[in-house]
């Protein structure tokens, strides 16, 4: 009985997102596994993500890392302290 070193990796992501992801993957003659290891490869590789993040894409991250962790922090008291966040 052969062995292998390969391990399961399970995700939680939005539906919309995977099936348009699985349709790209598809067009191109790649599974879902196939396009996930080639990132995970040019990662290694790189020693980075393969691909340039701007500061949106950093706090984009960490408002959705912070409401999976129920880190919320913020919000306001009243309408009027809305607007003069929204106006500064």
């Amino acid at each position: 009985m052969a062995t292998t070193n390969e391990s399961l990796l399970q995700i939680t992501i939005d539906e919309e997102l995977l099936n348009k992801a699985e349709k790209v993957f598809n067009e191109l003659g790649l599974t879902m596994t196939d396009a996930i290891i080639m990132f995970l490869q040019e990662t290694v590789a790189r020693q980075a993500l393969p691909f340039q993040l701007d500061q949106e894409d950093m706090d984009t991250l960490k408002a959705l890392k912070d409401a999976e962790t129920g880190n919320l922090h913020g919000g306001f008291d009243s309408i009027d302290s809305l607007i003069e966040d929204l106006d500064s």
